[in-house]
Parts: C-alpha cells; sequence; structure tokens
C-alpha cells in the first residue's frame, strides 16, 4: 500500500501546475504563531534514529470559494473538491519534513514514505480526514520493515469545523480559499453550531507575491489544514499528536481582472501551493515556521 518516495522536483512543478489551473492565486503573510514541536532534538551521545516519515494529504485538493448573501440557508462557500492523480502535494509535504527531521536529529536515518491516495468523494466533510487517517494506519500496520524503526511520523488531512483568520468554515486538508466579494460579511456555522454572521476583513494580512501588504478585501489563500502524528514505530502507539492550521493570503493591486482568482499565473499558483506544504511540514515538527511568508492562524497540541 505504501510506496517508497523518489523526489522530482521539476516533475512535481509540472503536476502542481495543472492542478490548480482551476483556482484562483496564492498569498504571503504575517509573522507565525509557534506550535508544540513534534519531534525532541537529539541528546548528545544518543544513539542515531531511523525514523520513516509518511505523507497521506495528497489526492484531494478543495477549492472554497465565498459566495454573496448572509439571509440565506444555502452554504456560503461553494465548494469544488478536485483530484490530483500525483503524488504531488505529499512529495511537498516531505521534503518539509525530512528537512526538519535534519535539523532536529542530523544523525537520524530518514525512511520516505507515500500513501496512495483515498477516494473520499462519497463521504462527507466531517468524514473524510478521520478515513484518510483509518486508510494510512491500515498501511502501517502491515509494514513488516517498521520493525527496524524508532518512530514513524504521518502527516495526514486535518478537518476544522468554524472559520479561522477570515478562512472559510469546514475547511480540510490541503486546498485554496478564495474571497472575490466586496462585501465583507458571511453567515457561518460557529463552534456551538448556530448560525452567525462574521466580518471577514483580510485587509491587515493580505500581501502581493512579492511580500508587499495589499490593501484589499478580496484575495485568494492556499491553506494547509494538517495533522502531525508521531507514532513509536514498533507498536504504532501514539507519543505526540499536533495539529497546524495554516494559510496565505495574496492580492494582486496591479490586476484589473474581474475575478480575484485570474490574477495570478498557473506556475505562481503552483509554486506558493508546493511551498505552503513544504514550510507547513517542517513547521509541524518543529514548532515554528522556516523562513517565509506563512500565515498561522491557529496551531495546537492533541491531548
Amino acid at each position: 500500500m505504501i510506496r517508497k518516495f523518489q523526489d522530482a522536483r521539476r516533475r512535481l512543478l509540472r503536476s502542481a501546475c495543472a492542478a490548480v489551473l482551476a483556482v484562483g492565486g496564492f498569498a504571503a503573510a504575517q509573522p507565525a504563531i509557534q506550535s508544540p514541536p513534534l519531534l525532541e532534538p537529539a541528546k548528545p551521545g544518543d544513539t542515531p534514529k531511523t525514523i520513516a516519515l509518511v505523507s497521506a494529504v495528497g489526492g484531494q485538493f478543495q477549492v472554497v470559494e465565498a459566495r454573496d448573501g448572509t439571509a440565506s440557508r444555502i452554504d456560503p462557500f461553494k465548494r469544488r473538491q478536485l483530484t490530483i492523480s500525483s503524488q504531488v502535494l505529499n512529495h511537498a509535504v516531505l521534503r518539509g519534513l525530512s528537512d526538519a527531521v535534519a535539523q532536529v536529529q542530523p544523525d537520524a536515518k530518514r525512511v520516505l514514505l507515500t500513501v496512495p491516495a483515498l477516494d473520499v468523494n462519497g463521504l462527507g466533510q466531517a468524514q473524510r480526514a478521520n478515513a484518510v487517517a483509518s486508510h494510512l494506519l491500515k498501511g502501517l500496520q502491515a509494514l513488516e520493515q517498521r520493525k527496524n524503526w524508532d518512530y514513524i511520523i504521518a502527516v495526514t488531512p486535518r478537518y476544522e469545523q468554524s472559520a479561522k483568520a477570515n478562512m472559510g468554515e469546514r475547511l480540510w486538508g490541503m486546498g485554496t480559499f478564495v474571497y472575490p466579494l466586496e462585501s465583507a460579511q458571511v453567515q457561518v456555522e460557529n463552534e456551538n453550531g448556530t448560525p452567525e454572521v462574521i466580518d471577514i476583513d483580510g485587509t491587515e494580512d493580505v500581501r502581493s507575491l512579492d511580500g508587499k501588504p495589499v490593501r484589499s478585501q478580496q484575495y485568494v489563500a492556499p491553506y494547509a489544514y494538517l495533522r502531525f502524528t508521531l507514532y513509536d514505530a514498533k507498536t504504532l502507539q501514539i507519543i505526540r499528536t499536533v495539529d497546524r492550521l495554516d494559510a496565505r493570503k495574496t492580492a494582486d493591486p496591479n490586476c484589473t481582472a474581474a475575478h480575484v482568482g485570474d490574477c495570478f499565473k498557473p506556475l505562481d499558483h503552483a509554486q506558493q501551493m508546493l511551498t505552503l506544504a513544504e514550510r507547513s511540514a517542517s513547521a509541524g515538527i518543529l514548532g515554528k515556521l522556516p523562513a517565509g511568508r506563512v500565515e498561522v492562524g491557529e496551531t495546537k497540541r492533541v491531548p
């Protein structure tokens, strides 16, 4: 079920470019909030560990766009679920994981793995992340090689019911949130499950692709809502779990297109999403984002 990872960055960019042709521009943001580190640093005299890194975030890519109308009972967000046939997002996540482990435990041997995509189109939004996590765990249970490993670090999609940091509600995994409206109010469901009208005004953290602040209520933001789980490789007991909700918001102040999603080139979309996936993966292990402009809406360690 789980296949060995091979890096092919040029091929990944081509695949990512094709996958995001239908979505809007990608973003930049403010200094990030720190999260608890997933992996403890190596101590002097420690025996080097063997750590398997597994990504199961690829395969599904969600595009969520806010639409006008707060009085309607219709979902205030249009949603599209895109299927990505390649392992492009998993590969980006694995690069970030590998780089972070090299910083925390430089002598550790790293085994990089990916998981074939699971078809979750027949499941509800809230069930999809759990289904992917179960799919991953079954694959790990079948791996005889793990008896030779010390730890497994697995990355799976994280589902978030409520809206965070001027992003849409009911987001999961990797995707793009598009806010193309002049109006800055939408009706959402709060954490108690009751309707609530909120302001979506991202002007304070919207940036251009080169990182300059932009005054714009309209923006496009890739997001990485991910769960990082550290397992004992031999027993598959969970040692620690950390959630990250990372996002970037972008607008082009010089763009005259009618829709904010038409303001950026497909290659820009691809590179920004790969960068977000890679940096968010590193942050899951390090507890902080590496150099780069990534906004963190919320991070926490799961009990």
